[in-house]
């Protein structure tokens, strides 16, 4: 309540300063005329504090839809150093969130000891713009007079607040109008930019669609494969030109038929089967992509095709489009590649067969089961002409028959058609087995399913050496015959190469025991000519038994035989039998008939024991004997009796050429060594006549440059040394004479 001032100039000046603030409050809004809420709260507070000599103004202004919370503190000049704005909010922060009436006239100074008066007022009509809040130290605040300039001051700036909130409102509102039509026109010309775009799209989709309908229909008249679509019914609704050239049909002669006329008989149903079972479960029976099958011509021919197929639907119908591809040409260059590979295959084995050193029923069967394994065929049989009873004899069989008994195991030539391909010397080829007249059991063929027969006789020049054939449960092609032309002439050049090589292996044979037998023949002959040397040997140790026995018969007459003398005496008649007994083992063993046989043998032994059986004649005929016999010379495995033979030809023709020398020593030297190879090396040399220029003759058959000689020593002991692995040659001897050499293998065993 105000107190009455007793001056009454006091209490005009009281009033008059309160006019001056009452003036200056409703001078406000000239200033706030166009401002900003901020602006104008800042100027009323600045303006309460100066007018009212206010100690602190707190302003709070509730949030809008265009503006932030507000709050604007001021302070009097003197109590700034004293209070932080912080503190004055602590003081405040409180009675804030309470209502008008329930704030305290007093509240603890913030800036200073005890209290400060303060005075709250909402701003607007109820308070909804935000409160003021004026303080000061004086007890008696606020005066009437002041209530009344904060209540005019509070009315104003309400008033200014709320126009300026309604004036941010409507620019709010014009900004939001002005945001919708510029969000409305953007809208509208996106949209009418789409709706553009969208034309142009369409329309350019419609140019593209007509010209991919114009390429497509240009693609499918041009293709080089037929073309044509089916709908769900299986009729032909669409085939393309190539079907005329490919199928014989005109494209319009298709059209409305079903799709099956395209097919063989055996495929009809399968097609229609698998078809309506993918239009009620849409499982495939069969690949849509590249998938080969066998197509009808409109002839009536039947040939192999590539087919693709796809499908299309709009909903209610459905339509389906193969590509179909002839590959006649494909198939026929897959065959020929196949029929090369099969054949280049089957003469490999063939050749390989015939390459080793098996019988001839053995190399037939490995061709036969090469036959019907690389042709793919049931079995396969190879038949051979014996020419002595004309039969053809069943050799090889293999597949699913492989025995060669049986009623087809002897053919008669002309009989059956074997014997018919046989005698006629032409090849067959049948793939209806049920209806060839030459098929005897067709019976058989129909419980085995044979469907396919190929056969090719086995000719050499114009000879007929047997018949091939292949029996094969699928239909056999042209490439079978050119294999079994081609494989045909290498197995009967093969056949006929063996029967060549059988003749020669028993020529060989019927050789070897010739040259065995003429060898005998040349020991015999050498042993004639040796008989006056044999029959010294055996004369000697003979003579010396018959004195040592008459000996002993006299000394017992007299009866003066000591035993020491008669022990000595049967001694001696023993050791001479031995000698003559020894001498005949290897006469007989010399001469006798038998097969050779090796074994390991000292050939100086061999030496020692011919130089034995030429004694007497070195001896006769004055020649001087010069022996170098290595002592620990390897073993060689031969047949003693003909390396005997040799030797004896070898050191017999030498003394033989020395016979005629009168002006020069005749020596003959025999030496035994180990030559650079390391194998046995026996030369044989002497300083007779030698050679003159038949050097390269001597080894000839039937030559010979003795008055009586049959030529025929020195090729048997050529022939027996190579057979022995050897080998054995002839050289002049320095400076008269000659040499004859041979080299032995060892077999890696010394002599002891």
């Amino acid at each position: 309540m105000d107190v009455q001032p007793t001056d009454p100039a006091e209490e005009i000046k009281r009033l008059q300063s309160a006019v001056d603030d009452l003036v200056g409050v409703l001078a406000l809004p000239v200033i706030w005329s166009g401002a900003e809420p901020a602006q104008i709260v800042h100027t009323f507070v600045d303006a309460l504090l100066r007018l009212l000599q206010l100690d602190l103004i707190y302003v709070r202004l509730k949030p809008t839809d265009d503006e932030a919370p507000l709050e604007v503190f001021r302070l009097a000049q003197s109590h700034k150093q004293f209070a932080l704005p912080h503190e004055i909010g602590e003081v405040l922060e409180r009675w804030l969130a309470t209502g008008l009436q329930e704030w305290p006239v007093q509240l603890r100074n913030p800036f200073g000891d005890g209290e400060i008066s303060v005075v709250p007022f909402g701003l607007g009509l109820h308070g909804e713009l935000g409160v003021i809040v004026a303080g000061s130290e004086r007890t008696d605040f606020p005066r009437q007079t002041e209530r009344l300039v904060l209540n005019v001051a509070r009315n104003q700036t309400s008033i200014a607040l709320q126009e300026a909130q309604l004036r941010n409102g409507e620019r709010r509102v014009a900004h939001e109008l002005d945001g919708r039509v510029v969000q409305r026109t953007a809208e509208r010309d996106t949209a009418n930019e789409e709706r553009r775009k969208e034309i142009a799209e369409r329309e350019h989709a419609e140019e593209d669609l007509k010209g991919s309908e114009e390429r497509h229909r240009l693609v499918v008249e041009t293709a080089p494969d037929a073309v044509v679509s089916i709908d769900e019914h299986g009729a032909i609704r669409l085939a393309n030109p190539a079907t005329l050239r490919i199928f014989g049909y005109d494209p319009t002669e298709l059209i409305g038929r079903p799709l099956t006329v395209l097919m063989p008989e055996f495929m009809r149903e399968l097609h229609e089967k698998g078809f309506n079972r993918y239009l009620s479960t849409g499982r495939r029976h069969i690949s849509w992509e590249g998938t080969e099958l066998t197509a009808l011509r409109k002839n009536g021919q039947e040939f192999p095709v590539e087919v693709s197929f796809g499908e299309l639907s709009n909903g209610k119908h459905r339509l389906f489009t193969g590509f179909i591809r002839d590959i006649s040409q494909r198939k026929q260059a897959e065959e020929v590649r196949a029929t090369q590979a099969c054949l280049v295959a089957i003469r490999a084995d063939v050749s390989l067969a015939f390459g080793g050193e098996d019988g001839l029923e053995t190399i037939l069967r490995m061709c036969a089961e090469s036959i019907a394994r690389h042709l793919e065929a049931a079995f396969a049989r190879i038949w051979t002409l014996n020419h002595e009873i004309n039969m053809l004899e069943l050799r090889a069989s293999a597949g699913i028959y492989t025995h060669l008994n049986g009623a087809h195991a002897r053919i008669p030539m002309g009989k059956l058609k074997i014997g018919m391909i046989a005698q006629e010397q032409k090849p067959v080829l049948v793939n209806d087995s049920s209806s060839d007249p030459l098929i005897t059991d067709k019976a058989w063929a129909a419980k085995e399913g044979m469907a396919g027969f190929a056969g090719h006789p086995l000719v050499v020049g114009t000879r007929t050496l047997g018949v091939m054939a292949v029996f094969s449960r699928k239909p056999l092609g042209t490439g079978t015959m050119e294999v079994l032309a081609s494989v045909a002439d290498l197995i009967a050049q093969g056949i006929e190469r063996k029967h060549a090589e059988d003749e020669l292996r028993v020529s060989e044979q019927r050789l070897k025991e010739t040259e065995s037998e003429l060898a005998r023949v040349a020991r015999l002959t050498t042993m004639g000519e040796l008989a006056a040397s044999i029959a010294h040997e055996v004369n000697q140790p003979l003579t010396a038994v018959i004195n040592n026995g008459s000996a002993c018969l006299r000394l017992l007459a007299n009866r003066n035989l000591e035993p020491e003398v008669l022990r000595r005496v049967l001694e001696e008649i023993v050791a001479d039998g031995t000698r003559a007994s020894r001498v005949l083992a290897r006469i007989r063993a010399f001469i006798k008939k038998e097969s050779s046989e090796k074994s390991e043998v000292d050939l100086n032994e061999v030496i020692q024991e011919v130089l034995v059986l030429a004694g007497r004649q070195i001896h006769e005929n004055q020649v001087s004997l010069d022996r170098q016999l290595r002592t620990d010379l390897p073993l060689v495995r031969a047949d003693r009796v003909q390396l005997q033979q040799v030797l004896l030809n070898l050191i017999m023709n030498s003394i033989e050429a020395m016979a005629a020398v009168t002006d020069r020593p005749r020596l003959l030297g025999v030496q035994s060594r180990i030559d650079e190879s390391g194998n046995v090396l026996v030369v044989v040399r002497d300083s007779g006549t030698g050679f003159s220029s038949e050097l390269d003759r001597v080894f000839t058959p039937f030559f010979t440059t003795k008055a009586n000689g049959m030529g025929m020593g020195l090729s048997i002991s050529r022939s027996l040394v190579e057979s022995h692995d050897g080998r054995l040659w002839a050289a002049p001897n320095s400076p008269y004479g000659a040499v004859f050499s041979f080299t032995l293998p060892t077999t890696g065993g010394s002599c002891s």
